[in-house]
């Protein structure tokens, strides 16, 4: 038990040695690894994945996380999932990263359950919101705040479960004590609307203003963005609302960067409250649809039917937004995709 203790510590403090150093912990690991140590494997896995202390090899790591997992390792499990996903080490396998991902999420890994949810709510193919929903209910049993988030947006729209507003705003407060900002943002975005609890909309900016204050928070920017510029719960403050969707579009978390975007976008394409722009516009929808944006890539699909993008868009570019829009979740952007289809 000690030894096994030791290599553990010896995975965690590994990339802060010497090169000799780093040799002496993997190998003191692997070790621990051969006697069936599923935690210290796990660190021999993330050892090969990133090369140190020994020669990066992205196949053995994954078979060290393959072998970790089915001894009881989740987070191994998770690690195999990953690598199965991106193709580290092995050809891209969603169907493999889905049986690893599912073992760990049986075996109590929190992290598990949520990334397979993932795989079912944004699979291009075998797509199962169901199933998703289910696993990120499992993921946020187990205490991870991101999948009491997506559990909350799955009840919120009737995404694979049945709308449920208050079940929703209570998977939002869980995400948000588990210290998720995007839950909190939608505990902010509940109130606001009254979705599920009574409607406070002061309470509402208050909480959003502090979260978009926060390191990370930038997606509160977006929904507080939206409050000046309807006025709702303070003044409209038309400049306060471009000020906040743009720190949104200049953040590093996609699902911020993509919001922010998207909502800047789209009010320079309609010229609502701001001079119309087609050029910003375009280059804003742009970032947001790249990033899988449904909405900005319907908007762009929009501009290219009014052949108001640069260069001037067409039937077939406009077919190509809306399917990326369909791809990523609106329904409306595959009825018309299917119709800009037959007038190509």
């Amino acid at each position: 038990m000690a030894s096994e203790v030791c290599a553990a510590e010896a995975g965690r403090r590994l990339a802060s040695l010497s090169a000799e150093e780093q040799r002496a912990g993997f190998e003191l690991m692997a070790a621990a690894c051969a006697r069936g140590d599923f935690r210290a494997c796990n660190d021999v896995g993330a050892a090969y994945s990133s090369g140190t202390g020994v020669a990066r090899d992205l196949a053995r790591a994954l078979s060290t996380f393959e072998r970790a997992c089915e001894k009881g390792g989740p987070t191994a499990c998770e690690n195999a999932g990953s690598a199965y996903l991106n193709g580290e080490g092995v050809a891209k396998d969603p169907e493999a990263a889905k049986r690893v991902l599912q073992l760990g999420c049986e075996q109590g890994g929190a992290g598990a359950c949520y990334a397979i949810g993932n795989v079912f709510r944004f699979a291009r193919e075998g797509r199962d919101v169901a199933r998703a929903a289910t696993f990120y209910e499992g993921g946020c049993d187990l205490g991870h705040g991101a999948a009491c988030a997506r559990a909350a947006f799955a009840y919120g729209t009737g995404l694979g479960v049945t709308k449920d507003e208050r079940r929703s705003f209570a998977f939002f407060e869980r995400s948000c004590e588990r210290g998720d900002l995007g839950g909190c943002a939608g505990v902010g975005i509940s109130l606001r609307d009254g979705l599920g609890t009574p409607k406070d909309e002061r309470r509402a900016v208050a909480m959003l203003t502090d979260l978009c204050e926060r390191s990370h928070g930038e997606e509160a920017c977006v929904f507080l963005g939206t409050m000046y510029l309807n006025g709702r719960g303070v003044g409209k403050d038309v400049p306060r609302a471009v000020s906040l969707y743009a720190k949104a579009c200049g953040a590093a978390d996609a699902g911020a960067f993509s919001q922010g975007c998207s909502a800047l976008g789209a009010m320079y394409k309609s010229g609502r409250d701001v001079p119309r722009n087609d050029a910003k516009a375009q280059e804003l929808l742009t970032k947001a649809c790249t990033v899988s944006h449904a909405t900005a890539c319907l908007r762009l699909g929009e501009m290219a039917e009014a052949g108001t993008l640069s260069p001037s868009g067409n039937a077939q570019s406009a077919s190509t937004f809306f399917r990326a829009a369909c791809d990523n979740g609106a329904p409306e952007g595959c009825a018309a995709a299917d119709r800009a289809g037959r007038t190509r």
